[in-house]
């Protein structure tokens, strides 16, 4: 199994065995960041699932916001905070499911173009949401941003100087 270490706007792969993150040089992943022991924390990746120990450390760990006591299993987007640092765990294979929402905004599945959920149809492309997928009824009228139904002319009157 593969499993990768995401800190600050960087990811690392965590190879072997255990991997042992600290400030100091004996360790496999290094931070320099004056708040960590030279051997910090272990990740022990040899068994069926991903486990974390703190090696003792002076500042301790937390992992999900908990003080991390002993051992613990570990799993897709667990958040660790050594030092001043917050590392998250990440299982690449992991099956991640994606409502395709994001607050109040939904995701059209015709365009991609997310638009407020409480509307009844895209505003981009007219697609309107139905339980087999998407009606394209409307798509053609608001594709073009224009209504294209017969045009009405309204005489404004002449003003006289």
């Amino acid at each position: 199994m593969r499993y990768r270490l995401r800190f600050h706007l960087q990811e690392v792969d965590l190879a072997g065995d255990e991997v042992v993150v600290g400030r100091g040089s004996m360790g496999h992943v290094t931070i320099d960041d004056p708040m960590l022991s030279r051997r910090h924390i272990r990740f022990d990746l040899s068994g069926s699932e991903p486990t974390l120990e703190d090696l003792h450390s002076r500042n301790g760990t937390q992992l999900n916001e908990r003080p991390l006591v002993g051992r613990a299993t570990l799993k897709d987007g667990d958040r660790i905070r050594i030092g001043t640092q917050e590392l998250v765990f990440l299982v690449p294979n992991a099956a991640k499911k994606n409502h395709r929402t994001t607050c109040g905004l939904t995701f059209c599945t015709a365009c991609a173009v997310p638009y407020p959920s409480t509307s009844a149809q895209c505003p981009h492309c007219g697609a309107i949401p139905t339980e087999q997928g998407v009606s394209t009824s409307v798509r053609d009228v608001a594709a073009s941003g224009w209504w294209t139904g017969p045009s009405t002319r309204v005489a404004w009157p002449m003003r006289s100087a």
